[in-house]
Protein backbone atom coordinates (compact mmCIF):
# COMPACT_ATOMS: atom_id res chain seq x y z
CA UNK A 1 0.00 0.00 0.00
CA UNK A 2 2.73 2.24 0.69
CA UNK A 3 3.86 2.19 -3.00
CA UNK A 4 0.40 3.00 -3.99
CA UNK A 5 -0.04 6.27 -1.86
CA UNK A 6 3.58 7.53 -3.07
CA UNK A 7 3.17 6.36 -6.54
CA UNK A 8 -0.63 8.51 -6.51
CA UNK A 9 0.58 11.60 -4.61
CA UNK A 10 3.66 12.10 -7.16
CA UNK A 11 1.20 11.75 -10.56
CA UNK A 12 -1.63 13.31 -9.92
CA UNK A 13 -0.83 16.88 -11.35
CA UNK A 14 0.95 15.04 -14.80
CA UNK A 15 -2.49 13.67 -15.57
CA UNK A 16 -3.15 17.46 -17.50
CA UNK A 17 0.49 18.14 -18.06
CA UNK A 18 0.83 18.22 -22.04
CA UNK A 19 3.30 15.62 -23.88
CA UNK A 20 5.18 17.13 -27.40
CA UNK A 21 3.54 14.74 -29.93
CA UNK A 22 0.84 13.31 -28.04
CA UNK A 23 -2.24 12.22 -29.58
CA UNK A 24 -5.96 13.76 -28.07
CA UNK A 25 -8.76 12.38 -28.55
CA UNK A 26 -12.45 12.99 -27.81
CA UNK A 27 -14.60 10.21 -26.87
CA UNK A 28 -18.17 9.85 -27.12
CA UNK A 29 -20.41 7.89 -25.35
CA UNK A 30 -19.50 4.40 -25.87
CA UNK A 31 -16.03 4.47 -26.96
CA UNK A 32 -13.22 2.82 -25.56
CA UNK A 33 -9.56 3.03 -24.73
CA UNK A 34 -6.62 0.53 -25.11
CA UNK A 35 -3.78 1.46 -24.08
CA UNK A 36 -0.74 -0.26 -26.10
CA UNK A 37 1.69 -1.88 -24.23
CA UNK A 38 -0.55 -2.38 -21.12
CA UNK A 39 -4.08 -4.92 -20.74
CA UNK A 40 -5.27 -1.46 -19.79
CA UNK A 41 -9.00 -0.42 -21.25
CA UNK A 42 -11.22 2.66 -20.30
CA UNK A 43 -14.28 3.19 -21.44
CA UNK A 44 -16.70 6.26 -21.55
CA UNK A 45 -20.09 4.97 -20.68
CA UNK A 46 -23.39 4.77 -18.44
CA UNK A 47 -22.52 3.86 -15.01
CA UNK A 48 -24.16 0.56 -13.97
CA UNK A 49 -25.88 2.16 -10.67
CA UNK A 50 -27.34 4.85 -11.33
CA UNK A 51 -27.23 5.42 -15.55
CA UNK A 52 -25.16 8.43 -15.04
CA UNK A 53 -22.08 8.90 -17.65
CA UNK A 54 -18.70 8.10 -16.74
CA UNK A 55 -15.22 7.00 -17.81
CA UNK A 56 -14.12 4.12 -16.14
CA UNK A 57 -10.73 2.11 -16.77
CA UNK A 58 -10.23 -1.52 -15.74
CA UNK A 59 -7.06 -4.16 -16.12
CA UNK A 60 -8.05 -6.89 -18.86
CA UNK A 61 -7.69 -10.49 -18.85
CA UNK A 62 -8.47 -13.17 -21.63
CA UNK A 63 -11.74 -13.16 -21.28
CA UNK A 64 -12.87 -9.69 -19.62
CA UNK A 65 -12.17 -7.91 -16.71
CA UNK A 66 -9.24 -9.13 -14.80
CA UNK A 67 -10.53 -11.21 -11.72
CA UNK A 68 -10.25 -9.76 -8.41
CA UNK A 69 -8.91 -6.99 -9.45
CA UNK A 70 -9.77 -2.98 -8.84
CA UNK A 71 -10.92 -1.00 -11.60
CA UNK A 72 -11.86 3.07 -11.11
CA UNK A 73 -14.38 5.46 -12.32
CA UNK A 74 -15.37 9.23 -12.73
CA UNK A 75 -18.50 10.12 -13.23
CA UNK A 76 -20.14 13.31 -15.29
CA UNK A 77 -20.61 15.08 -11.65
CA UNK A 78 -17.41 14.39 -10.14
CA UNK A 79 -18.32 11.29 -8.16
CA UNK A 80 -14.85 9.56 -8.46
CA UNK A 81 -14.95 5.57 -7.47
CA UNK A 82 -12.85 2.60 -6.94
CA UNK A 83 -14.25 -1.07 -7.38
CA UNK A 84 -13.44 -4.97 -7.08
CA UNK A 85 -14.59 -7.52 -9.80
CA UNK A 86 -15.47 -10.65 -7.97
CA UNK A 87 -12.92 -13.94 -8.34
CA UNK A 88 -14.78 -14.48 -12.19
CA UNK A 89 -13.95 -11.04 -12.85
CA UNK A 90 -17.52 -10.64 -14.11
CA UNK A 91 -19.10 -8.36 -11.40
CA UNK A 92 -18.46 -5.52 -9.10
CA UNK A 93 -18.82 -4.41 -5.22
CA UNK A 94 -18.05 -0.61 -4.95
CA UNK A 95 -15.41 -0.16 -2.31
CA UNK A 96 -15.15 3.36 -2.17
CA UNK A 97 -17.34 6.31 -3.59
CA UNK A 98 -17.09 9.87 -3.24
CA UNK A 99 -19.03 12.80 -4.63
CA UNK A 100 -17.99 16.13 -5.89
CA UNK A 101 -20.31 17.92 -6.19
CA UNK A 102 -25.88 11.15 -26.12
CA UNK A 103 -26.45 8.19 -28.03
CA UNK A 104 -23.54 7.80 -31.25
CA UNK A 105 -21.92 5.15 -33.17
CA UNK A 106 -18.97 4.35 -30.97
CA UNK A 107 -15.29 3.72 -31.65
CA UNK A 108 -11.59 2.31 -30.16
CA UNK A 109 -8.63 4.17 -30.04
CA UNK A 110 -5.67 2.51 -29.49
CA UNK A 111 -3.22 4.84 -27.17
CA UNK A 112 0.12 5.50 -25.95
CA UNK A 113 1.99 7.15 -23.33
CA UNK A 114 1.55 10.87 -23.76
CA UNK A 115 -1.88 10.53 -25.14
CA UNK A 116 -4.90 12.16 -23.71
CA UNK A 117 -8.25 11.78 -24.19
CA UNK A 118 -11.63 13.46 -22.79
CA UNK A 119 -15.14 12.64 -22.56
CA UNK A 120 -17.44 14.38 -24.70
CA UNK A 121 -19.62 16.89 -23.62
CA UNK A 122 -18.07 16.60 -19.72
CA UNK A 123 -15.31 18.45 -17.57
CA UNK A 124 -13.43 14.74 -17.07
CA UNK A 125 -9.69 15.06 -18.63
CA UNK A 126 -7.47 11.82 -18.83
CA UNK A 127 -3.91 10.78 -19.94
CA UNK A 128 -1.92 8.08 -20.02
CA UNK A 129 1.45 8.39 -18.44
CA UNK A 130 4.66 6.40 -17.76
CA UNK A 131 5.70 5.23 -14.30
CA UNK A 132 6.76 1.83 -13.20
CA UNK A 133 4.15 0.52 -15.10
CA UNK A 134 2.34 2.46 -17.77
CA UNK A 135 -0.96 4.49 -15.89
CA UNK A 136 -4.35 6.26 -16.76
CA UNK A 137 -5.38 9.13 -14.73
CA UNK A 138 -8.63 10.83 -15.18
CA UNK A 139 -9.57 14.11 -13.43
CA UNK A 140 -12.85 16.66 -13.39
CA UNK A 141 -11.92 19.98 -14.24
CA UNK A 142 -14.23 22.36 -11.91
CA UNK A 143 -14.74 25.95 -13.60
CA UNK A 144 -12.78 27.29 -10.85
CA UNK A 145 -9.27 26.06 -10.70
CA UNK A 146 -8.80 27.13 -6.74
CA UNK A 147 -11.25 24.28 -5.94
CA UNK A 148 -10.73 20.85 -4.92
CA UNK A 149 -11.73 18.01 -7.33
CA UNK A 150 -11.25 14.30 -8.01
CA UNK A 151 -8.89 12.07 -10.15
CA UNK A 152 -8.26 8.42 -10.27
CA UNK A 153 -5.42 6.77 -11.04
CA UNK A 154 -5.56 3.08 -12.58
CA UNK A 155 -2.37 0.50 -13.57
CA UNK A 156 -1.60 -3.12 -13.23
CA UNK A 157 -0.26 -2.10 -9.46
CA UNK A 158 -3.14 -0.25 -8.10
CA UNK A 159 -6.56 1.41 -8.07
CA UNK A 160 -6.69 4.78 -6.09
CA UNK A 161 -9.11 7.81 -5.89
CA UNK A 162 -7.18 11.66 -4.94
CA UNK A 163 -8.59 14.42 -3.69
CA UNK A 164 -6.59 17.76 -5.53
CA UNK A 165 -6.62 21.47 -5.82
CA UNK A 166 -5.39 22.46 -9.02
CA UNK A 167 -4.33 25.44 -8.20
CA UNK A 168 -1.49 24.33 -5.89
CA UNK A 169 -1.05 20.57 -6.80
CA UNK A 170 -1.89 19.63 -3.28
CA UNK A 171 -3.56 16.04 -2.94
CA UNK A 172 -4.87 13.95 -0.84
CA UNK A 173 -5.19 10.13 -0.90
CA UNK A 174 -9.06 9.19 -0.76
CA UNK A 175 -8.81 5.52 -1.48
CA UNK A 176 -6.46 2.88 -2.57
CA UNK A 177 -5.89 -0.57 -3.59
CA UNK A 178 -3.16 -2.70 -4.82
CA UNK A 179 -4.18 -5.31 -7.73
CA UNK A 180 -3.45 -8.80 -7.60
CA UNK A 181 -0.29 -10.33 -8.76
CA UNK A 182 -0.77 -10.68 -12.30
Amino acid sequence: MRLACACLASLAAVVLAPSAGATDVTLKKGDIVVVQGTNLLCLFDSEDKTGKLEVGCILTGSKGPLPKSWGTGLLVNGTVEVVQFNAKGSSTTTKFRKPLGRAAATRTYRLKVGDHFRAAGTRIVCGVRPAKSTLVGCVYTPKKTDKTTHEFVINKFFAGALSVVLSTGKVKTLYAKNQPAS
